[in-house]
């Protein structure tokens, strides 16, 4: 798990995972959870993992510091409709570095496919 973003258009909550906890510049999928009562289970998960990396307020364009090993279940959803193709990432994911500033040329999401809808995530301990 590598960074969180609230989106203010739907309301899901979106996060990119990867492999490995680090480097955050490596290939990532895009996850998303729904905003309804059906999925308060998995948003709440999210959240708690979240707040105990040090997360406040909004996770819009978070770096989760200390990335946790997850397991998530969830259906495949191809996002081709933007216009996306194995080279263009349709301008989707964070290109800041992990400090904040921009330094990314391309997102690290790399893939014309999310992981949509959430159906259930749980932290590997």
């Amino acid at each position: 798990m590598f960074s969180n973003e609230h989106d203010d258009n739907d309301n899901d909550l979106h996060t990119k995972i990867g492999d490995k906890p680090l480097p955050f510049n490596q290939p990532q999928v895009i996850v998303e959870i729904p905003p309804t009562n059906k999925f308060c289970d998995e948003r709440t998960a999210m959240t708690n993992l979240f707040r105990a990396d040090g997360g406040t307020n909004d996770p819009k364009d978070y770096f989760v510091k200390y990335p946790p090993e997850v397991e998530i279940t969830a259906y495949l959803f191809l996002d081709s409709h933007r216009g996306l193709t194995c080279t263009n990432d349709g301008g989707r994911g964070i290109r800041l570095n992990v400090k904040g500033k921009k330094g990314l040329k391309r997102s690290p999401v790399k893939t014309t496919w999310d992981l949509h809808p959430v159906i259930r995530l749980a932290e590997i301990r």
